[in-house]
C-alpha cells in the first residue's frame, strides 16, 4: 500500500523520505503567501510516474491528478465499494473493489461480516463441528444443532445458493423456541434506522407450513458487543412461514424505530424453528427434520 502525505515543511519532508513506506515525496514549493497557506507539494509515487499535487493553489485540500492515471478507488471494506477522488484536469476515480471475504450483497456495503457464508463451508452429508466464520450460536450450541455452511455442488442435495456458492442452514430445528445463530458485532448510528435483508428457501417437497424463521437485532452500549442495551436490548421480527418450496424468498425487517439511545454496536441473529402439529413435516410426521436454507445476509443504515 502505498501512502501520500502532505508536506508542510522541509523538517515534513525528511521526516517523510525517511519512512520506507512512503515511495517518494518531493518539495516542489511552500507557496505559503501565494497560496493563502495551503502548500503545493508534489509526491511521485512508485516507478509508473504518477504524479499527484496536494494542496496546490485553486484546489485547496483537493487531489488533482497532473500526470499518470487517473486516480482509482481502493478497496472497499467488508463488501463495501470503494470510493475514488475526482481531481482538477483528472477523471473521477473509479469505485474499489469488493473487500476480501466481503458478503458479496449486491451494492456492497453491508454491516454483515460473511453475510452469504462464503469463508467456509463443510460437508452437507455430516453435521458441523462449528458454525460458519463470523457467526456464533446464541443458544443449543452443540454438535448437531448448528448453523452449518454448505456448498451447492449440484449433486449433494443443497440447493444452488442465492448469492455465491454457499449458504447455511441449522442441523436440526427445534419446536420449543428457535436455533438462533449471531453475527459479529457490528458499529451502528443511533439517528439512522436500520434493516437487515436476508433470503430463505426449503427443499422441494416440504411443506411450508412446518417451519418458520426470522431475524432480531442484539444492541449493545460498547463497540465489542458485551454489554447490552438498558433502554432496549432487542428487536425482534415476527417469524413466518415460507409461502412455497424450492425457491429463494426474499425478507427484510426495519423495526419500527431507530436503534436504542444507548447503543454503539449490534449484532444481527437468524432464527428458525419447526412448527409443531398435523401439517408439520414433509410427510406430516419427524417435523425437527425439516430444513431452513438462508443466504444473502445484510444489514444497512
Amino acid at each position: 500500500m502505498q501512502i501520500l502525505r502532505v508536506l508542510t515543511s522541509f523538517r515534513d519532508f525528511d521526516t517523510c523520505r525517511s519512512r520506507p513506506r512512503i515511495s517518494t515525496c518531493v518539495v516542489v514549493s511552500l507557496g505559503l503567501a501565494a497560496c493563502s497557506g495551503s502548500p503545493s507539494v508534489t509526491c511521485e509515487i512508485g516507478a509508473s510516474g504518477n504524479k499527484s499535487t496536494i494542496g496546490a493553489c485553486g484546489n485547496s485540500g483537493g487531489m488533482a491528478q497532473t500526470a499518470g492515471a487517473s486516480s482509482t478507488g481502493g478497496e472497499g471494506h467488508v463488501g463495501s465499494g470503494g470510493t475514488g477522488f475526482a481531481g482538477t484536469g483528472g477523471t473521477a476515480g473509479t469505485g474499489g473493489k469488493l473487500a476480501s471475504g466481503g458478503s458479496n450483497n449486491p451494492g456492497g456495503g453491508s454491516l454483515i461480516f460473511n453475510g452469504s457464508f462464503e469463508l467456509d463451508y463443510q460437508d452437507a452429508a455430516a453435521v458441523a463441528t462449528a458454525p460458519p466464520s463470523g457467526w456464533t450460536m446464541v443458544s443449543s450450541n452443540s454438535t448437531g444443532n448448528l448453523l452449518h455452511a454448505l456448498r451447492s455442488d449440484g449433486g449433494n442435495g443443497v440447493p444452488p445458493a442465492a448469492q455465491g456458492l454457499n449458504v447455511a442452514r441449522f442441523d436440526s430445528l427445534t419446536g420449543s423456541s428457535y436455533r438462533e445463530a449471531q453475527s459479529e458485532c457490528f458499529l451502528i448510528d443511533v439517528n439512522k434506522s436500520i434493516t437487515a435483508t436476508y433470503q430463505v428457501r426449503i427443499p422441494e417437497g416440504q411443506l411450508p407450513t412446518g417451519t418458520r424463521a426470522s431475524v432480531k437485532f442484539w444492541y449493545y452500549q460498547d463497540a465489542a458487543c458485551s454489554l447490552a442495551s438498558v433502554v432496549r436490548a432487542s428487536d425482534t421480527q415476527t417469524a413466518s412461514s415460507n409461502t412455497s418450496a424450492g425457491v429463494w424468498e426474499p425478507r427484510q425487517f426495519t423495526p419500527s424505530q431507530n436503534p436504542p439511545s444507548d447503543s454503539r454496536a449490534a449484532t444481527l441473529s437468524i432464527r428458525g424453528a419447526y412448527i409443531a402439529g398435523s401439517s408439520c413435516g414433509s410427510a406430516g410426521t419427524n417435523c425437527q427434520n425439516d430444513v431452513i436454507y438462508y443466504d444473502d445476509v445484510s444489514v444497512i443504515q
